[in-house]
């Protein structure tokens, strides 16, 4: 099929289809999201808890930095190597409240990610979290970017997610 019209850039497709994936497993997993009008802190948006009458989370919200990548090589370590600007970095590794990166993979120009049929909307490839609380400063102050290694052990999932949101509650973090 030919547009005669101009598409979104790749990157605007890519930030739309991460989201997509990573709110598909937030409501699959049954929990509320939210976020904020402008992103600041490197939280592009949350999941939250929802107290009840005999649970009281310590935590209440988990943030998560989506970005989205079709280079995604595993090395022979096991991880994937991603460029987080500086900014994105020292925010995730300063951060008070619970944070993580949730790096999603597509393949190039996001050919094959969606499937649609009659009784179904298939999203393929997968994402990958990374908690960087507590990772060392960028030491050269000219680097306005640094590589980090996102073990592939760590899929971004529904299991995972309530994982991660049962650990906030408990006051602990990832």
């Amino acid at each position: 099929m030919t547009v005669g019209y101009p598409l979104l850039h790749l990157t605007d497709r890519q930030d739309i289809f991460s989201f997509a994936f990573i709110l598909a497993v937030v409501g699959s997993a049954g929990y509320n999201y939210g976020r904020d009008s402008l992103d600041r802190d490197s939280e592009d948006l949350y999941v939250k808890h929802r107290a009840g009458e005999s649970f009281i989370p310590t935590y209440k919200r988990l943030g998560i930095q989506a970005k989205c990548t079709y280079y995604y090589k595993q090395n022979e370590k096991g991880t994937i190597p991603f460029v987080l600007h500086r900014k994105n970095y020292d925010d995730l590794r300063r951060t008070t409240e619970p944070h993580i990166l949730v790096v999603v993979t597509v393949p190039d120009r996001l050919v094959g990610c969606t499937e649609f049929g009659p009784d179904h909307l298939l999203l393929r490839h997968r994402a990958y979290w990374l908690s960087l609380k507590g990772f060392p400063a960028i030491p050269d102050e000219e680097q306005q970017s640094t590589t980090i290694h996102i073990p592939t052990s760590q899929e971004f999932t529904v299991e995972t997610l309530h994982d991660l949101m049962a650990m906030i509650a408990e006051g602990n973090r990832p």
